[in-house]
């Protein structure tokens, strides 16, 4: 699962990351919580694939778990 057309956007406490995956528009939304803490939330196509989204948080889940 690889995304093309990566257009990663920094600000101070965000950042969001839009990526085609599958012929799918997608979008990772960062929001820096505490030093330790941050909230990720995907939107999978326009309207929002729910298992889609879901599997993404899980391998964000387990890269996170592995650093």
């Amino acid at each position: 699962m690889r995304g093309v057309e990566v257009a990663p956007a920094r600000e101070i406490a965000q950042g969001t990351i839009t990526t085609v995956i599958n012929d799918e528009k997608v979008y990772f939304d960062i929001k820096y919580k505490s030093k330790s803490f941050a909230s990720v939330s995907i939107r999978v196509g326009l309207i929002g694939n729910k298992l889609s989204s879901q599997l993404l948080h899980d391998r964000v889940a387990e890269n996170l778990a592995k650093n």
